[in-house]
């Protein structure tokens, strides 16, 4: 998931272009998306789904994403303490 769309299991197969409307499960906000990837799971299995929201929803999902200027090389790594012995 993304500010942009998500990725989701269906049941059912959807074409590229479709639209589609998900619903956020606890706070039952909507957003209007176009799928632009579906393709089977297995042999009759699931559809994985990948949807684009129809503009970028970065409260949607109710978490904090990082800037687009986000450097992930320069973020803080844990150091774990060194025990004297």
């Amino acid at each position: 998931m993304s500010a942009h769309g998500c990725g989701i299991t269906l049941k059912t197969g959807l074409l590229p272009g479709d639209t589609i409307v998900v619903i956020h499960k606890l706070s039952r906000e909507e957003v209007i998306c176009r799928v632009v990837m579906s393709r089977q799971l297995g042999k009759g299995g699931d559809w994985a789904t990948g949807v684009e929201f129809q503009a970028p929803s970065p409260r949607f999902w109710h978490i904090a994403f990082p800037p687009d200027d986000w450097d992930p090389v320069q973020r803080k790594q844990h150091v774990v303490p060194q025990v004297k012995k």
